[in-house]
């Protein structure tokens, strides 16, 4: 993160084989967006902090300050007065961001907003892996809406990616959706264990079986398949490792 940020110079690191610009370079007037913020360590959120009020920071590495006139937009998801207390936040950087607060709703309590993104992501996947999803069905919706998505957006997101990814049709089926245990009105029923899927599949048959498709539709590249399944290469590299998927 501190790289894509600030960027950095050649020989920063191990794999720093060239200069390369960051964020707050090539957003100069411009907006940046920090995810996150609240998990970002001490020493990244000086160098934040230095960006806000001198406009100026280092790339990774170097030596030369860097004029930028980038605004700043954080976002996080947990309480940050209750890290400044912790010592896990600066109390500077907080009054310094806590500027124009916006408070955005957890996706359990944003009703239909739920299906509205689901159909945002649903069409997005249908392109990036050659689906043809037309439709979530009513059952779908339904679920979709129950759910109390402890991970938000992520969350969904990622259980609409898994869906195109694994299954075929042209509508979006309740079964289609590997959620948590719980939604927000009790449990699940057995058949949306977390553990058991299409037909008793486990989670590791599933992963394993999201890595095959994610390798054949990028021909075996591994670059493109761990960008497809959101993972890094090494990642990848791992769980094929650990699956057996490719060995004779």
């Amino acid at each position: 993160m501190e790289s894509e940020l600030f960027g950095h110079e050649k020989g920063a690191f191990t794999d720093a084989r060239s200069v390369k610009r960051g964020l707050f370079e090539l957003a100069d007037s411009g907006t940046v967006l920090v995810d996150e913020i609240g998990d970002r360590p001490l020493a990244m959120q000086a160098k934040l902090l230095r960006v806000i009020e001198e406009q100026r920071f280092k790339r990774v590495g170097g030596v030369v300050d860097i004029q930028t006139n980038a605004r700043i937009i954080a976002a996080t998801n947990m309480q940050l007065d209750r890290a400044v207390d912790e010592k896990r936040f600066r109390r500077d950087l907080y009054y310094r961001l806590n500027v124009i607060p916006i408070q955005i709703p957890p996706l359990r309590d944003r009703g239909s907003d739920v299906v509205l993104l689901a159909e945002f992501f649903l069409k997005r996947f249908n392109q990036q892996f050659g689906k043809n999803f037309r439709s979530i069905t009513a059952g779908a919706r339904e679920l979709l809406m129950r759910y109390s998505w402890p991970g938000n957006v992520r969350e969904l997101r990622n259980a609409i990616e898994r869906a195109v990814l694994l299954e075929s049709g042209h509508d979006l089926e309740r079964g289609h959706l590997v959620l948590g245990s719980e939604t927000s009105s009790g449990p699940m029923t057995d058949a949306h264990d977390p553990q058991l899927v299409n037909n008793g599949m486990s989670m590791d048959e599933v992963e394993a079986d999201m890595i095959r498709r994610a390798m054949d539709a990028s021909d075996g590249n591994q670059t493109r398949a761990a960008a497809m399944l959101g993972v890094t290469r090494d990642v990848l590299r791992y769980r094929i490792k650990k699956y057996g998927i490719g060995q004779p």
